[in-house]
């Protein structure tokens, strides 16, 4: 089950290519980090102290104690600073990474043979595609330290399809069931995180792209493209950069900035222009660097942006473009304070101050009620209507060239749902040193409103928070921010459909009311008897006028003549409810699985993927998907899920909708869906599912019922067939199936 490669073979001199190493990330319990970038203490699953000496009698010296909390499965351990940028002198693609980790497990541990530690990587702080190990507790000898070895090649994309620049490391802590007792469970020490990098002198350091991002019309906008010369003693000349590509000419670079020389352990910002000129949709182009490095002369930078219009939605935050001369609506905070100079647009805008020796600062609302919960001014009410709605999250930036944030800072925005910061989204991370200076920059960031919060409940509120991150806690306090325009908006319901009265007439006594109507749509009639409530949709239903079957193309509704002297009536249609539906968040139902090869190396399994790549958990978050295995698939598999019977003898045109997240080896896997009869007879073709496409997310795939089923009542089978060869995918996982009328 390999992924399809072409492999070149090269032959060359490796005269002035030797690797040198790069730690990123490193804690030893003992000594400050080579890295400056230790571990934290864990999230609310798991805490890490140090314990000073040696617990293990083995010679450590200091180690961190891990304690999971009971209750909670997943726990995790993370750097301090999360989102780590790969080092410009690393090539994805190209050089490696490896990171390793101590681990003892005492004879005394709270864990259970079936739990497990691991390492993950996400890369571009996406948990698709991760790289990660897990070893099981039962697999470590009691009282002995033991090393876990993450290694592989830096991949040329993050998880989220852009081109590579972070990684987070996270240290699992997998307690399933999560029934850990209180008390060490595991010891831990000399964690690293490195990555390689060419070692020539002179040797040139950029990064593998610039993104833009999604971009909403405007601009021109910049970022910064950072050029370093990591050798050791002799100048770097970049001679030339050469603008190329499909979309070269919405991108520019400043006049007389080559040729550039570059000293010995020096870098250079050069700033990169955006002038999109309104066309929506996808720019890309690359610059070609020319310089003296000998073992790459020429690098390719890639620049992309995407140019989105405007969002159509609900906006959530009042006073986000504090236009009101104030910060009302915001957390009273020293720090945060509003100024009328930088601003975006308008006359106002907010300044966060750094403070001194603090690593984290943030800006959060105080907002009246709606939008905010009655009970808490700081989190927005999230209502059901708003679940699985996308929202739309976007903000403006401004670094002042004196006084402004250091380069190795950050800012991201933080949604907690349901106040959780456990599974939060984040968006609009960025290392102030890609910030030009004095100049206004657009983050934005989207997504779909998740129907579980990060407390497990169901989603009924979220605290957004803007935060302003001192990477080393070395401000003195003066180091600023400037932030303008910020919008966060939900996808509001869709127009209401119009409904074409076809005609009213009186007959025998009846009042007939005729509509065009449509397969798919249900209808109720609402009656007042005066206008004095504006909104129809707020009328009551005219009894026993509701739930309606369409009978396209168009229905009519016979009514006893009423006896008042006027009569308001309106005719409101609403999509029909599905002729089936299941999340899978109740369990198993009347799902069955059939394994048809002779090796059942893998089955159709309900619960949280976790494979080495693809999801951790089910579409929007959820607990459960089916999944071909929970962890990786195996070899030579053929295997069937099959759903109950669905009764179709009453739905017009109908249409099987599902998620779906498709990562197996991209050649030789295949799927497919079939339509049973309930003798198991297959009615019409097999609908393939293009298995060469590796999903980031789950996707959406709607197929059209076979028309010789419909009338009938069916079974739904999802077919999975791997081929002989090894590989460590997680295949299919499949969730929310339905059958809608169309």
């Amino acid at each position: 089950m390999s992924k399809f490669l072409i492999i070149i073979l090269l032959i060359a001199p490796v005269v002035g290519l030797q690797a040198a190493t790069l730690v990123i990330a490193d804690e030893n319990f003992d000594s400050a980090p080579e890295s400056d970038n230790g571990l934290n203490a864990g999230n609310a699953n798991v805490s890490v102290t140090t314990t000073a000496g040696d617990p293990t009698a083995s010679g450590h010296g200091n180690v961190g104690s891990v304690d999971i909390e009971p209750g909670g499965r997943w726990g995790e351990v993370r750097a301090q600073t999360q989102n780590i940028a790969i080092p410009v002198q690393s090539v994805p693609g190209l050089d490696t990474f490896t990171a390793t980790l101590d681990v003892y497990i005492p004879a005394t541990t709270t864990f259970t043979a079936t739990d497990r530690v691991g390492i993950i990587l996400r890369w571009n702080a996406s948990n698709t595609n991760n790289n990660q190990v897990f070893r099981a507790w039962d697999s470590f000898a009691s009282d002995t330290w033991e090393t876990i070895t993450l290694t592989g090649t830096l991949p040329l994309n993050g998880g989220d399809g852009q081109p590579l620049n972070s990684v987070v490391p996270i240290i699992s802590f997998d307690d399933n069931p999560a029934d850990a007792a209180p008390g060490i469970a595991a010891h831990v020490d000399n964690f690293q995180l490195s990555v390689t990098s060419a070692d020539d002198d002179p040797n040139l350091g950029a990064p593998s792209a610039v993104a833009f991002g999604e971009l909403l019309e405007g601009g021109p906008f910049v970022r910064i493209l950072t050029l370093s010369n990591t050798g050791t003693s002799n100048p770097l000349t970049i001679a030339g950069a050469t603008l190329g590509g499909a979309n070269s000419g919405a991108f520019s670079l400043p006049d007389g900035a080559f040729p550039l020389e570059i000293a010995a352990g020096a870098s250079a910002d050069i700033e990169v222009t955006f002038a999109p000129g309104g066309s929506l949709g996808l720019y890309q182009a690359t610059i070609d660097l020319a310089s003296n490095d000998e073992g790459d002369p020429s690098v390719l930078v890639l620049l992309s942006s995407t140019l989105i219009p405007p969002f159509t939605g609900d906006e959530l935050i009042i006073n986000g473009n504090f236009e009101l001369g104030s910060l009302a609506t915001w957390r009273d905070d020293a720090r945060f304070n509003h100024v009328s100079d930088p601003v975006h647009a308008g006359t106002g805008a907010a300044e966060f101050n750094l403070a001194g020796g603090a690593q984290w600062g943030e800006a959060r609302l105080n907002t009246t009620s709606p939008p905010a919960t009655p009970d808490d001014a700081m989190a927005i009410a999230i209502s059901e209507e708003m679940i699985g709605k996308n929202y739309h999250y976007s903000a403006w930036y401004f670094r002042p060239i004196t006084g402004g944030m250091a380069d190795d800072d950050t800012v991201r925005t933080i949604l907690r749902w349901n106040k959780s910061n456990s599974n939060n989204h984040t968006h609009g991370t960025l290392t102030v040193g890609q910030m030009p200076t004095d100049t206004w920059v657009q983050v934005t960031g989207s997504g779909v409103v998740p129907e579980l919060g990060g407390d497990g409940l169901p989603t009924t509120s979220v605290i957004p928070l803007w935060s302003f991150q001192d990477v080393g806690s070395n401000a003195a306090g003066g180091e600023v921010m400037y932030i303008d325009d910020v919008s966060f908006k939900i996808e509001g319901p869709p127009p209401l459909q119009k409904i074409r009265i076809t005609e009213v007439i009186v007959e025998g006594g009846n009042l007939k009311i005729s509509w065009e109507s449509g397969a798919g749509t249900v209808y109720r009639l609402r009656s007042e008897i005066d206008l004095s409530t504006p909104d129809a949709a707020t009328w009551p239903v005219f009894d026993p006028f509701e739930d309606i079957e369409a009978t396209p193309p168009v229905n009519t509704a016979s009514i006893p003549l009423p006896a008042d002297s006027k009569r308001f009536f309106v005719v409101e249609g609403y999509p029909a409810p599905p002729a089936f539906y299941d999340d899978f968040e109740n369990g198993q139902g009347g799902w069955t699985t059939l394994v048809n090869d002779a090796s059942g190396n893998t089955q159709w399994e309900l619960g949280a993927p976790a494979g080495s790549t693809g999801p951790l958990t089910g579409a929007d978050d959820s607990a459960n998907a089916w999944c071909t295995n929970l962890g990786n698939y195996g070899t030579g598999s053929d295997i069937s899920l099959r759903s109950p019977a669905i009764d179709l003898t009453e739905v017009p045109g109908p249409v099987l909708s599902f998620e779906a997240f498709r990562d197996a080896d991209g050649f030789g896997d295949t799927a497919e869906v079939r339509f049973l009869r309930l003798d198991g007879t297959q009615i019409g073709a097999s609908v393939p599912l293009v298995m060469t496409l590796f999903d980031t997310g789950f996707t959406t795939i709607e197929i059209p019922v076979d028309a010789a089923a419909i009338g009938e009542t069916i079974i739904i089978e999802f077919n999975f067939v791997s081929d002989g060869s090894a590989d460590t995918f997680s295949g299919l996982s499949i969730d929310n199936v339905s059958v809608i009328a169309n």
